[in-house]
């Protein structure tokens, strides 16, 4: 069985233009992600053709799709059709924190199941920023949300992975690590600064619970 990471990039972010293209300790965010991903599965990020151009050479392998930038699950559907994986782990590029830990947790848990994702709002959940969805390539002919790909009411049987007793934090839920505004990138830099890049999930939790950086 055939299993690919699908990191979805674009550089027309609204409120932190570019942002994967952001520094954090001299490397862009969107490589940190590729290597944290790609730790545990091969990966890709996917971004459109339209921005081709603007993208500076990487050192990660980049599909550029021809789909319009907002069609999300479009470029899921056109990187499965050049990819031909089994199945897909989509992480957003805005998420430089993701846990390779947490990647091979959800992916176990597929077992069975279309589609396993964590998510933070729920007990036991996970900060902003730790999300992790894998799904069957078949299930893709049941999505249609162009923009969130996996929708809030999920078609088919799936899997809601939580986390378990042993990992748990008490506050995971109060912390942001996903990167939307310069603030969110200026935590994740301080992250970095003080645990370095291979940090894990629980270190994160400890050093941030530490700081009371809520």
């Amino acid at each position: 069985m055939k299993t690919v990471a699908l990191i979805q990039a674009r550089l027309a972010s609204t409120r932190l233009p570019a942002k994967v293209l952001a520094p954090i300790a001299g490397v862009p965010m969107i490589s940190h992600i590729y290597r944290r991903v790609s730790s545990v599965v091969p990966a890709w990020v996917v971004a459109v053709k339209a921005e081709e151009p603007h993208w500076p050479r990487l050192d990660v392998p980049l599909l550029f799709l021809d789909v319009p930038v907002d069609d999300v699950l479009g470029r899921y559907r056109a990187a499965v059709r050049i990819l031909r994986p089994d199945v897909v782990v989509r992480i957003t590029g805005d998420c430089p924190l993701v846990d390779p830990a947490t990647i091979r947790m959800v992916l176990d848990e597929l077992d069975g199941y279309e589609i396993a994702q964590n998510v933070p709002a729920v007990p036991n959940g996970w900060p902003d920023g730790l999300e992790v969805q894998a799904f069957a390539v078949r299930a893709l002919d049941r999505l249609s949300d162009t923009q969130h790909v996996i929708p809030a009411r999920l078609p088919g049987p799936w899997r809601l992975v939580t986390q378990p007793r042993l990992d748990w934090h008490p506050l995971a839920r109060a912390y942001k690590l996903s990167v939307d505004t310069l603030d969110d990138l200026n935590r994740v830099r301080r992250i970095y600064d003080a645990l370095g890049p291979d940090c894990t999930y629980p270190q994160v939790m400890e050093w941030l619970q530490s700081q009371n950086l809520a």
